[in-house]
């Protein structure tokens, strides 16, 4: 899947295409040309990809474990967000 995606960008009829990706700071960089294959262009895109899912799972891990520590501030919190499901309109 992920070399399939270098591909695609690497062979876009459109030059622009690569500047809104990934591959555009390893592919203008000034690493060796064989530093610069689809493999590690797929492997730099998984690293982002898995970089940022696990970011967000430890911040959501410790905002959960914060408010069961702090069971005034969960209440809060639940209120709030229980006002807002509520009141949809004001979300939209």
């Amino acid at each position: 899947m992920w070399i399939e995606r270098v591909d695609e960008v690497r062979n876009s009829p459109n030059p622009e295409k690569i500047k809104t990706t990934i591959f555009e700071g390893v592919l203008s960089s000034k690493l060796p040309d064989e530093e610069k294959t689809n493999l590690r262009l797929a492997h730099e895109a998984q690293l982002v990809v898995f970089a940022g899912e696990g970011t967000t799972a430890y911040t959501l891990q410790s905002a959960v474990f914060q408010l069961l520590a702090n069971p005034k501030e969960f209440e809060k919190v639940k209120r709030e967000i229980l006002a807002a499901i509520l009141n949809l309109d004001r979300l939209l």
